[in-house]
């Protein structure tokens, strides 16, 4: 590495050590210090900021542990070992829930421009393979159709995203299996987080008509991708797009005969067709259904 890219780094590191501590919330950041019952050299909020450090420039443990070292001598402060696994150790005894809850509070006070005074929130989920322990092997339990030893923990996310921003407004986390734990549970488990007037962009994994209903019913829209066999069947020659009234699904497996009729008989949607034209390969169709109805 050169002299430019090092001074790059060191002030890289710098930023986000002196900002950290002032986007936290002073009762988080005393719930965070409060966690560590002795003085250490790697309290939580250091442990935090070097944490940080690592992932937004991508170090290694020895980079950001180097940059440490170099800060507390030029604070006149005493040297410590170079031995990363205080460090790790450290690293690991971080509070899951509170380290959640800064990440959604420091969002909350972004300040954004909104699309036609609306906030419009990205919707994505995915799963992570993790270490391979019993402690995870017990809340993130490998698949089923796995042999027992021959998989690892899965852990499944569902992601919140500000389109302003792209800073995270929710994260919901879940094991992989398990009734409860698919990509839309998580998103009902979101929901208080959403606002009146905010709209959602999902992918085809949240087409429920269930879904939806509890969506307008706290008036948020939705923009979602359309199944191919639901959507297609309504669009003839060249319609770009069309709305109709989608009926009430007939299968409520998941809910008391109740609860199913508390949901509106039908509702009104907007669908949409796009063709994606792409030099060398066959146009794309996309289906796209919105409750956003002019």
């Amino acid at each position: 590495m050169n002299s430019t890219q090092t001074k790059i780094t060191s002030h890289s590191h710098s930023a986000i050590y002196s900002k950290l501590s002032k986007a936290i919330p002073q009762n988080l950041l005393e719930e965070l210090m409060s966690s560590s019952k002795r003085q250490r050299v790697y309290d939580p909020l250091t442990t935090l900021r070097l944490f940080l450090v690592q992932v937004f420039q991508r170090q290694s443990t020895k980079s950001a542990l180097s940059f440490f070292y170099s800060q507390r001598i030029e604070n006149g402060q005493r040297m410590v070992s170079m031995n990363n696994s205080n460090y790790c150790r450290a690293r690991k005894k971080l509070d899951e829930n509170i380290l959640k809850e800064i990440a959604l509070r420091c969002n909350d006070s972004h300040e954004f421009n909104m699309w036609n005074n609306r906030h419009v929130k990205l919707i994505d989920g995915t799963t992570m393979q993790m270490e391979d322990t019993k402690e995870n092997q017990k809340e993130y339990p490998q698949n089923i159709r796995q042999k027992e030893g021959l998989g690892q923990p899965i852990l499944r996310s569902l992601c919140v995203f500000s389109l302003a921003t792209a800073s995270l407004v929710d994260l919901e986390i879940a094991s992989y299996s398990g009734k409860g734990n698919g990509e839309p549970s998580l998103l009902r488990k979101a929901m208080d987080r959403f606002n009146k007037r905010d709209i959602l962009v999902m992918d085809r994994f949240f087409t429920s008509y269930f879904l939806h209903s509890e969506l307008a019913k706290r008036e948020i829209d939705f923009v979602v991708r359309a199944r191919d066999k639901f959507a297609e069947g309504f669009f003839k020659k060249n319609r770009k797009e069309v709305t109709i009234m989608r009926k009430r699904s007939s299968k409520f497996k998941d809910m008391s005969k109740e609860d199913y009729k508390k949901y509106p008989k039908e509702q009104r949607v907007r669908l949409l067709k796009h063709i994606s034209k792409k030099d060398g390969f066959r146009d794309k169709v996309i289906y796209l259904m919105t409750s956003l109805c002019s």
